[in-house]
């Protein structure tokens, strides 16, 4: 978990400015040493973060960089990602308007912070830029990159199918990285964009809505709704 960090050299692909969108789950875990994360980020260009927004949660934000300053678009303190909760995170912007989205709906949407193309830059791109004092401190995963803003219909279909490797995306269309993190840092858009993994990680597939039971714990292999799982004790 505290060093989660994957990279790769620039692609062309990535040379985004007026139409972006972002979306990955996250559950932050831990309850001690509270720190701010960085998801998604290309220097000079656009950076995506889980700030410290309160007790144990984690506060949204998108940071797109336009004529050499970085501009910030964050959710409001009521839409923080608590404990042990899964959230599902989506940003988009088209050269005018950030949106932020929580869990498929529209939280935030500001047409004044940011306004003009995103700054293009050669930079190496990591998901996540995690290690020191941004490391995340819990599960991360199934982040995807797009080159067009997706609306609020097709997120709203992610976060409500949870695609994986095998699950159904509402459009690959603009798709330009799709990084599940199960296990490994492989891209599955189809475009090969595997990235490089740079730290000890903790692989974020079992965020999908697991209950903890009430009492004792669990270990070694079930079967859960028709796939086998690896559980472990979450205390």
């Amino acid at each position: 978990e505290t060093d989660k960090l994957g990279s790769r050299p620039n692609e062309t692909e990535w040379n985004l400015t007026d139409a972006i969108t972002v979306e990955f789950w996250v559950r932050k875990t831990f309850t001690t040493d509270f720190q701010d994360a960085t998801i998604f980020h290309k220097q000079g260009t656009f950076s995506v973060a889980l700030n410290a927004g309160g007790q144990y949660g984690y506060k949204f934000n998108f940071r797109p960089t336009i004529g050499a300053s970085q501009k910030v678009i964050e959710v409001d303190d009521k839409y923080i990602a608590n404990q042990e909760e899964s959230v599902h995170f989506c940003a988009t912007y088209d050269g005018t308007t950030v949106k932020l989205y929580v869990n498929g709906s529209l939280v935030k949407e500001d047409g004044s912070t940011a306004s003009g193309n995103m700054d293009t830059t050669t930079n190496t791109f990591y998901f996540p830029k995690g290690g020191g004092s941004y490391a995340i401190q819990g599960n991360l995963w199934d982040g995807r990159l797009w080159n067009r803003v997706l609306e609020q219909s097709e997120i709203q279909t992610n976060f409500d199918n949870q695609p994986t490797a095998t699950g159904g995306l509402v459009s690959a269309t603009g798709l330009v990285g799709w990084w599940p993190l199960l296990g490994n840092y492989n891209d599955i858009s189809g475009l090969g964009f595997n990235l490089t993994d740079g730290g000890d990680t903790e692989w974020g597939s079992s965020g999908f809505n697991l209950k903890q039971i009430a009492s004792g714990s669990v270990s070694g292999a079930a079967t859960i709704s028709g796939g086998t799982w690896n559980l472990r004790d979450s205390s």
